[in-house]
Order: C-alpha cells, then structure tokens, then sequence
C-alpha cells in the first residue's frame, strides 16, 4: 500500500517509481490544513490521490506546489487539480510557461551537447492556472528559494522551523548525494550556482526529489558540491 511517512515533524513522504528512477512527493502540514511539494508522473495519479486523502485525514490540501514542471515532477497535476479544486496551484513564474504549454523544454538550447531527455516533455498542465512566486516568496509555512539551472524556474522550499530544504532536483540521493543529471539540465552553470547558493543556507535536511532524505548532515553533504 502506498502512503506517506514522516520525515520530520511537519514533512511527510511518499516515494513512487517512475522508469528507473525513484520519485518523491511530499506533504507538509501546516496550521491551515496541507501542501503538497510535486504531483509524481501521470500514471501515480490514483495512488497519489488515494494516500493524500488518507493523510489529510479530513484536513483541506490548500496548495499544490511544483519545484518544477518535469514530467515526474508534474504528470499528475490535472488528475489533482480535479481532486482538490480548492487547492491553489504554485510555480515560479519561470517556470509555469513550460507546465501549461506556453513554452517548451525543447526550445531551450545550452551550450553542453548532453541536454538530450528533458526537450522530449510535453507541457504537463496545459489550461491550469497557477500562483505565480519568486524567490523568497512564502509557500505555506515555507520559503521558495530559487534554484535555476535544472530548469529555468526550478525552486526549493525551505522550512525553517524542521531545518530541513526540499530540494526538488537541484541535488539527487541515488547511491550518493550528486548534481542533477545533465541530459535533463538545461543550464550547467545555473545548476552549480544553485548548489553553492543552497549549501549557504542554515539547515539540516537534505530532503531531494530522487533518492532518500538526507537527515542531519544535509547541509554537510550538499556543501561537499560546491
């Protein structure tokens, strides 16, 4: 059965596979009710809403926030927007466009040659309406920190009270803690820039979108990519 397991006090996880790779969604509870951080690929939708419904435990999501809009970050999206229609829907403004279709993956073009996988995602939410942040906006309980480089609007959130950053994929757990993979990266310096500018922050979880947390020795680990 699929559900969500505390990862500290306020942030919940479930992880989901998507191809080969491990996937991340989160919850975390706030004083309102919940958000949700990412909405898994297409076909973790009926899981995916299965297990938040149980988590809410008849709390209201409120928000449905993307780090970004990657076809295992945002393939569910309409499926839960259909779910929870009361639930307001967020992404740096960066970013949106290539969700709802406005803009494409495949027309970005960066200097490396191994950008080869992310150009062949269609928009995820064509039609969909989101709340468009900037860095240091306030999601939640949780800071959006911009994260440029994997995506063009790709974003973390930052929950001070639990020390903990979701990183979305500005780093990946898989064996060891690693920069995201080029052939899905659109920027190679952007993504290091975003790497240092995470290791300066104050916190203690790691928690990345592929792979497991990284608790206590978060901040250690991502400073060692600097």
């Amino acid at each position: 059965m699929y559900a969500f397991q505390s990862v500290t006090p306020h942030i919940w996880r479930m992880q989901l596979w998507y191809t080969v790779m491990p996937v991340n969604v989160w919850l975390v509870r706030e004083d309102d009710g919940w958000t949700l951080i990412d909405a898994g690929a297409k076909p973790h939708a009926e899981k995916l809403i299965r297990a938040i419904l149980t988590q809410l435990n008849g709390w209201p999501l409120q928000r449905i926030a993307l780090t970004h809009g990657h076809v295992d970050h945002a393939g569910s999206l309409l499926a839960l927007t259909q779910a929870f229609p009361n639930a307001q829907v967020i992404c740096h403004r960066e970013e949106a466009p290539f969700v709802t279709g406005e803009k494409r993956y495949a027309d970005l073009h960066p200097d490396h040659r191994s950008y080869r996988l992310a150009p062949k995602f269609p928009p995820q939410a064509p039609g969909v309406h989101f709340t468009q942040i900037e860095d240091g906006d306030l999601v939640g309980s949780m800071y959006a920190v911009y994260t440029p480089g994997h995506t063009p609007g790709h974003v973390a959130y930052w929950h001070q009270t639990d020390n903990a950053i979701i990183c979305g994929d500005a780093f990946l757990n898989i064996l060891e803690i690693s920069p995201p993979l080029n052939m899905f990266s659109s920027n190679l310096e952007g993504v290091q820039k975003s790497i240092n500018l995470i290791g300066e922050l104050n916190f203690a979880h790691l928690l990345p979108s592929h792979g497991n947390p990284i608790l206590n020795k978060g901040r250690t680990q991502a400073r060692r990519l600097r």
